[in-house]
């Protein structure tokens, strides 16, 4: 990335400069950095992730309050984002945030239920 060609080239201006212990040690510590970071960005992904819900059905009163209550229930934060009303068809989108474990027995629930005619994540 980016950061990582200015890093390296901060390391390299300090060996140019005659810091040899100041650009050993930034070297050390950006492939430490560099090690690391997949495994902590990889467990950050694990516990907080932001998906798009969009969910189609039959139009009942309640509805939407009914699907956010399912949300709730599996602690997530969810923002409605679009409600689109055809006759008697209702199709609602949410941006939801949460763990993936938490995202993943709400698609288990929703994907089971029977009314659900179209279900997009």
């Amino acid at each position: 990335t980016a950061a990582t060609i200015w890093t390296v080239a901060a390391v390299g201006m300090g060996i140019g400069a005659g810091y040899y212990f100041a650009a050993a040690s930034a070297s050390v510590l950006i492939i430490f950095v560099l090690s690391i970071l997949p495994y902590a960005e990889s467990r950050i992904d694990k516990l907080s992730q932001t998906r798009t819900y969009v969910i189609q059905r039959n139009y009942k009163e309640g509805i939407v309050v009914f699907y956010e209550n399912i949300f709730k229930e599996h602690h997530l934060r969810f923002k409605r984002t679009n409600i689109l009303k055809e006759r008697d068809i209702i199709t609602i989108t949410w941006e939801v945030q949460g763990s993936a474990k938490n995202q993943d027995a709400f698609c288990i629930g929703v994907s089971q239920d029977q009314l659900v005619q179209r279900f997009e994540y």
